[in-house]
């Protein structure tokens, strides 16, 4: 008898998973895991920040690369990294680091193209915005930048007129006695809070703040007299000390003892009061002249009868 056909099992290690990639697919996806996107890399990029840019005005039919080639001949052309013209007829330049920018600009106020000077500043300037007041609009800006100069402020901007803030339609073009322009932050500190400026044999006292809010209150910077925390602890204080002292009702039926007056049922109008006068005035005598009432007038009667009217005449 023979033996039944027995249907042999096939290898496990030569059977191949379906869902399991093969070793050259895995190698593949290795490569592509361990490969950057260009996403990845823009993400991971470290971008540059406003305070590494310079901007400067431009000259018509200049093209780019003139502004590049002025500027690379005050720095390496290694640190510039973007460029291009921006709003208002200006063209910015981002450069490498902070210590490039502060070396030009400590070293180089401008740059020379075809020719012709251009001034070259930052594009974000950290300065402190100042606010003059009670500036009389017939004050030219050159007197009162002349004027902070000297009193010791150095200007990195020039002087700008603010409106009054009327937001009704016909009136938002009115402007104000206040200006504003923007110093270096550390001029600010021990400089006079006003300057007089003489103009047209007149003298003019303008007064010079900063952008940040003082309490009228407590005189600190940083809240407005409404939040002021000090206000409120003083009012807490004020009614502490009222709840504490009540105020003293003084009876006047009531003798320094403490015990009731006797005499209470007594008219007050009886009370009789000897105040005395002050040390060395002495009091005036009284007068002994009497006024005398006005002597009466004779009493006119009307006539009672028509020939009372008529005055007799002698003949």
């Amino acid at each position: 008898m023979s033996e039944p056909n027995r249907i042999q099992s096939p290898d496990k290690k030569n059977m191949t998973d379906p869902n399991k990639p093969s070793t050259n697919t895995q190698h593949i996806l290795t490569q592509s895991t361990n490969t950057p996107s260009f996403a990845s890399k823009v993400f991971s990029e470290q971008l540059p920040k406003r305070e590494l840019a310079i901007v400067f005005n431009t000259i018509e039919n200049i093209p780019q690369i003139e502004y590049l080639i002025a500027l690379s001949k005050l720095i390496s052309p290694k640190d510039i990294t973007y460029a291009s013209r921006v709003s208002n007829g200006r063209f910015c330049v981002y450069l490498s680091n902070k210590n490039t920018i502060d070396n030009l600009l400590d070293n180089h106020q401008n740059i020379t193209v075809n020719n012709q000077i251009i001034n070259i500043r930052r594009l974000i300037n950290p300065a402190k915005k100042l606010i003059l007041s009670n500036v009389c609009p017939t004050i030219p800006n050159s007197i009162i930048e002349s004027s902070l100069n000297y009193a010791g402020f150095t200007l990195v901007s020039p002087i700008i007129k603010l409106r009054a803030g009327f937001n009704i339609e016909g009136f938002t073009h009115i402007m104000s006695f206040k200006r504003q322009i923007f110093v270096k932050p550390d001029d600010f500190e021990n400089k006079p809070t006003s300057i007089i400026i003489n103009h047209e044999d007149i003298a003019y006292r303008i007064f010079i703040n900063d952008d940040t809010v003082t309490c009228f209150h407590c005189k600190l910077k940083g809240h407005i007299s409404n939040q002021c925390p000090n206000l409120k602890t003083h009012l807490v204080l004020n009614e502490t000390h009222n709840s504490s002292t009540p105020d003293t009702k003084i009876n006047v039926n009531m003798t320094l003892d403490n015990e009731p007056n006797t005499e209470s049922n007594e008219d007050i109008n009886n009370i009789e009061l000897n105040i005395a006068p002050p040390i060395g005035i002495k009091r005036p005598a009284p007068s002994t002249s009497t006024l005398s009432p006005p002597p009466l007038l004779p009493r006119i009667t009307k006539p009672q009868t028509y020939s009372q009217w008529i005055t007799p005449h002698k003949i």
